[in-house]
């Protein structure tokens, strides 16, 4: 691919990435809320698009990577710190918070925990040690391997991402014909399901490098971005009755087929917004202030919003009036994120300082 200079891309594109943020972490959030144990089903026709949010995530996420890293003077090291500070910020606390709520709330109401498919509850056990050490080091998914820090769910799409991370920086920063066979190594290695979605990824980092080369759309944009609109509100409105159909089209690849189609919708709704202009583009300038301090904290509500939902939703498991409790489990939860944000994710940059001293040590 061709350099793309971070110059080249407007701030309503900035913007809007950091809406398209805004509103998968709102997705996801929805779909763990939606549990009648934890708040009644508060929300709950809301809350059936979970991996549709992730699916906006990784399109965001190659977009933004593809944009950082092309046309830098940073080496492989460097970048593999940013990114590493980037995830261990608020990986690693949400870890040990995960740890410390689901052993509390599981006390106070074990009956909220009594989940199918949840893993064993967290003890003094090896499996519970790999349980930790496994999401840390992003392989919980890696090769065919299945393990969940216990209520935390979410960890799965991080070992996803931290791989194309990976490829990503071999592809960009060595130049020789071997960077490919490395990258073909850590496909095969990565296994089928990493794989399955990696074409969303680089779908992201190949719209990056369209907008970088200038190519935008031109003529019946704003006509364009109205039909994609409607395009995304239809995926959605109508996700069952798609996947049923391509399942019986496609069978088990029914679904990353029909993933695969909501990203190419995602990816031109992005490219058109790309070429808004006049008041459209001011309009989203108005409300850059309050989305990029929303969409700076995302990553923390992605990563600390279950276990705190589990844990507030145990020690309210006795309330009988649904409306309060709901509202007060969701307020104490989207309040914690804020405060654990402040000092995890918005701090990332002593994590990279730290990497960075550890590393020159080490070389």
């Amino acid at each position: 691919m061709q350099v793309v200079r971070k110059d080249k891309i407007s701030e309503t594109v900035s913007v809007y990435l950091d809406g398209l943020r805004i509103i998968a972490a709102a997705l996801v959030y929805l779909s763990h809320e939606k549990r009648e144990s934890l708040t009644g089903g508060f929300l709950r026709p809301l809350g059936s698009f979970g991996h549709e949010g992730v699916v906006i995530f990784f399109i965001v996420s190659g977009f933004v990577i593809c944009h950082a890293t092309t046309g830098r003077r940073d080496d492989f090291r460097g970048y593999c710190i940013a990114r590493l500070a980037r995830l261990w910020s608020v990986v690693l606390p949400a870890l040990c918070l995960t740890v410390c709520l689901d052993l509390a709330g599981s006390r106070v109401a074990p009956q909220i925990y009594a989940v199918p498919g949840l893993p064993p509850m967290w003890s003094a056990s090896w499996h519970s040690l790999w349980q930790f050490v496994a999401p840390a080091l992003f392989v919980n998914k890696f090769g065919g391997i299945s393990i969940d820090p216990g209520t935390n769910g979410p960890f799965w799409s991080l070992c996803y991402e931290f791989w194309y991370y990976v490829a990503w920086g071999v592809y960009v920063y060595f130049r020789s014909w071997w960077r490919y066979i490395v990258i073909l190594c850590l496909a095969l290695a990565a296994g089928p399901g990493i794989m399955s979605l990696a074409p969303i990824w680089i779908l992201g980092a190949a719209l990056a490098t369209l907008l970088g080369r200038q190519m935008r759309p031109r003529g019946w944009t704003v006509a364009g971005l109205g039909v994609s609109i409607v395009a995304i509100a239809v995926a959605l409105r109508e996700k069952y009755v798609i996947e049923s159909a391509l399942t019986g089209l496609c069978g088990t690849f029914g679904p990353v087929v029909q993933d695969y189609m909501l990203a190419v919708i995602f990816a031109v709704n992005l490219w058109l917004v790309a070429s808004i202009r006049g008041q459209s583009a001011m309009l989203l300038a108005s409300c850059a202030g309050a989305i990029k301090f929303v969409a700076g904290r995302s990553f923390s509500l992605y990563l600390y919003q279950v276990p705190l939902l589990f844990f507030f939703g145990a020690l309210t498991h006795d309330w009988r009036s649904f409306v309060p409790r709901a509202l007060l489990v969701n307020g104490l939860t989207l309040a914690c994120v804020l405060g654990f944000a402040e000092v995890t994710e918005r701090k990332k940059s002593i994590v990279k300082r730290l990497l960075g001293r550890f590393v020159g040590v080490a070389s």
